[in-house]
């Protein structure tokens, strides 16, 4: 893996999607490997659901902590 990108997520449910999509639009142009690696802080609303359908998604990119 040539670049991780780790954000931490507390409480994010509502802001994942766009998150995600920010992270794809900003690599969409990258030529070498990389992988978004979001780390549950904790959180107390359904962030966790909304981090498994990330990576259920996006397998290739997307690790949940």
């Amino acid at each position: 893996m040539y670049l991780s990108i780790v954000i931490p997520i507390y409480n994010e449910e509502e802001s994942l999607p766009h998150l995600y999509q920010a992270v794809i639009d900003a690599m969409r142009d990258f030529e070498k490997s990389w992988e978004l690696v979001l780390v549950n802080d904790g959180s107390k609303d359904a962030s966790m659901a909304g981090l498994r359908k990330l990576a259920a998604e996006d397998p290739l990119h997307v690790r949940v902590v």
